[in-house]
């Protein structure tokens, strides 16, 4: 739904008056040279759309997409760490212990990396389809009235 923020009054437009005494192609005229008269018409534009930056649910997103890049490489690393301990153990147990948690951190990061990877992506996606400004014109015609929805994507 559009809120209307401000109400622009549109310059007056041009419509036949309907003081003349037959339609023009009666009289043998052209319908150029019919005389014209001004109406008033009415703009209603939406609040402007804000920049991307300042978009906060996108800089919550791609905000948290990048610290869950960040626990993925940290937990990649402690993976790895435990795994380089598995080289030269101190007991089976020792060994058994590292490999077990090597593959648990393992498992962490690339579940926290694609958590990371989809935040960013629905972040991104968020401010390319953030809400634009919507303008509606109602101006009076011939025999009714005209409405016009504009905006742009």
């Amino acid at each position: 739904m559009v809120k209307p923020e401000s109400v622009k009054p549109e310059p007056a437009k041009l419509e036949p008056a309907k003081s003349e005494p037959a339609p023009p192609e009666s009289r043998g005229e052209s319908p150029a040279a019919t005389p014209l008269r001004a109406t008033p018409s009415l703009q209603i534009t939406s609040q402007p759309r804000e920049p991307w930056y300042q978009d906060r649910v996108g800089d919550v997103l791609t905000g948290s997409g990048a610290a869950f890049a960040i626990a993925s490489a940290t937990l990649y690393v402690l993976a790895r760490r435990d795994a380089d301990a598995t080289a030269m153990p101190r007991s089976l147990a020792d060994y058994e212990a590292k490999r077990t948690e090597a593959n648990q951190f393992q498992i962490a990061s690339a579940i926290t990396g694609a958590a990371g990877i989809a935040l960013v992506i629905f972040g991104v996606v968020h401010y390319a389809t953030r809400p634009a400004p919507h303008q509606l014109a109602i101006a009076p015609i011939q025999g009714g009235a005209g409405l016009s929805l504009g905006g742009r994507f």
